[in-house]
């Protein structure tokens, strides 16, 4: 018991080791509606991100989640293999979507979080700044929030990582 609840309670709500759809959209560079319908297809991508998926005890529970070191595995993989650098990557992943997949504009995406703390969009770390929530695990990903959602919230303010104060 001590163990599932530490999943459902630590775990499963914040990227950690399994990542939520928000977080692997990022990684891949796609939005999340994008990378939701391609899942439903037959593509190489799909049957790719098929294997990474968490299948655990709890995989039925607030959606699919998936190993974080295989999508950043598989990403590094797709990396080193396009020497030509981020554009050969664009293609091996359009090419395994099976078609005109839109990648996203962002360097570096980061997944934004909305003032209740729940995934709210992908943004840039320029026009974002770190946050500590509360209860958000310290062996979490960094959690981030847009400037703008933070400037005109007090309680969101207060949240920012000192180290990114002077950006707001």
């Amino acid at each position: 018991m001590l163990f599932l609840r530490w999943l459902l309670h630590q775990i499963l709500p914040y990227p950690t080791f399994l990542w939520s759809v928000d977080w692997v959209a990022a990684r891949l560079r796609v939005s999340v509606k994008d990378l939701e319908s391609l899942m439903e297809s037959e593509c190489e991508l799909a049957r790719e991100l098929e294997r990474m998926k968490y299948r655990g005890i709890l995989a039925d529970f607030l959606g699919d989640r998936w190993w974080r070191t295989a999508v950043e595995d598989y990403v590094w993989r797709l990396g080193r293999d396009a020497a030509g650098g981020l554009t050969e990557f664009e293609r091996q992943i359009r090419e395994r979507a099976g078609g005109n997949l839109e990648l996203l504009e962002v360097s570096d995406p980061v997944v934004c979080l909305n003032g209740e703390c729940q995934p709210s969009g992908v943004g840039s770390p320029h026009d974002a700044v770190r946050v500590r929530p509360d209860y958000w695990p310290p062996f979490a990903d960094s959690a981030w929030m847009t400037i703008e959602a933070v400037r005109g919230d007090p309680e969101l303010r207060a949240m920012v990582e000192p180290l990114d104060q002077y950006r707001l």
